[in-house]
């Protein structure tokens, strides 16, 4: 009878271990339907938002809202990790004027969908858009010069490269055995130079990714300081406003300590800014 007891009591601590302390283990997942079901109303809000936004835009700022809760919706409790969704999301937020959010979202899209066309074309004019000027140090101005294939390209077009310059390495390199005239051997330092190029770039990008946080101030202004405290004086004359773009460098309780594309470091509040990992 004990045993029993027993049994009935753990059996009762376990799903209330499972239950209560951890929501989301409880929580439901969306189904295909009900996803394809809140994209769609999401879609018909934007395309509404958009026909109303100069007549009545009160009523298109809650139709974006509405169509970025249901997009949202969608990345959270149906857990899909799509770039379009993103550019979307990113979208609505530059309509309703969230300059931080609408930058936030399209570089997360970035990620994911890196050789849309139209996605850096939107992701370049929200930048436009931003208070802050903020210029890269020459040096780096200077690498992306000389190492333009880098930055310029895409990760997708240089994997095509690498792709190709490698099965024409192999192709040579095996024409080689029957023939030695100088093309063959031209043909196979070429192919080889471009290839460990590509693959070496491949290879930096994805390091980068694993080991930088990207983040963007999402508050309209906040103060940038010396410290990771409000009783610290400002770091900067001017402050910093939505949109501008940083890389976490540490973390604190309450602070991100941060590193603009100039190289100036400084401490924000953690409620003024966003890491692109926590979207």
């Amino acid at each position: 009878m004990n045993i029993r007891i027993n049994t009935i009591i753990l059996s009762f601590f376990v799903s209330a271990l499972f239950c209560f302390p951890i929501p989301d283990a409880c929580a439901k997942v969306l189904n295909k339907e009900e996803i394809a079901g809140l994209y769609t109303e999401a879609t018909m809000m934007f395309r509404e938002a958009n026909e109303l936004a100069r007549t009545n835009p009160e009523k298109a700022d809650m139709l974006y809202q509405s169509a970025v809760m249901r997009f949202e919706r969608i990345v959270k409790d149906g857990g899909v990790e799509n770039g379009r969704l993103y550019y979307n999301i990113g979208n609505a937020y530059f309509r309703m004027n969230d300059l931080g959010m609408a930058i936030l979202n399209y570089l997360k899209a970035e990620r994911l969908i890196p050789d849309d066309a139209n996605l850096h074309h939107n992701l370049e004019y929200a930048r436009s858009k931003r208070l802050d000027r903020i210029e890269e140090e020459e040096k780096t101005k200077v690498l992306k010069t000389l190492f333009f294939w880098h930055y310029d390209l895409s990760a997708g077009t240089r994997f095509i490269i690498l792709a190709f310059t490698s099965a024409c390495f192999w192709v040579a390199a095996s024409l080689r055995l029957f023939y030695s005239k100088e093309v063959v051997n031209r043909i196979i330092l070429c192919a080889a130079a471009l290839s460990l190029l590509m693959a070496g770039s491949l290879f930096i990008e994805k390091i980068t990714i694993e080991n930088t946080q990207p983040g963007v101030v999402i508050s309209p202004e906040l103060t940038a300081r010396k410290g990771n405290s409000m009783t610290y004086e400002p770091a900067f004359e001017d402050p910093l406003h939505a949109g501008t773009e940083f890389i976490l460098i540490d973390e604190r309780e309450g602070w991100f300590h941060i590193e603009l594309s100039d190289s100036r470091k400084c401490w924000v509040p953690k409620n003024g800014a966003l890491l692109l990992d926590s979207v």
